[in-house]
């Protein structure tokens, strides 16, 4: 048997594209069951993120791949000119 399967949740498939629900099942070696559901991703009115998180992600995924950054020619973002903080895109309404 596999140790992993993925497979369809009703109660997730249901409010699909609206929300992002995810359910994780695990059966332990003893035969127990554990469920953790999630029935908004965040950034969602009911999980919202915080002013530092959609910065915190940018940065990381900025940073991820370095050597095949888009636009520099597969010189990475590092080949890029500096042209400050796009606050435009990354200003978080009170």
């Amino acid at each position: 048997m596999a140790k992993v399967a993925c497979v369809a949740d009703e109660r997730a498939g249901a409010v699909f594209p609206t929300a992002f629900a995810a359910v994780l099942r695990v059966r332990t070696r003893g035969g127990a069951t554990v469920e953790h559901r999630i029935d908004s991703s965040r950034g969602r009115p009911g999980r919202p993120l915080t002013r530092a998180e959609p910065l915190t992600e940018f940065r990381i995924n900025a940073a991820g791949r370095p050597d095949r950054g888009a636009g520099a020619g597969g010189r990475g973002l590092a080949s890029l000119p500096d042209v400050g903080l796009p606050t435009a895109l990354t200003h978080v309404p009170e």
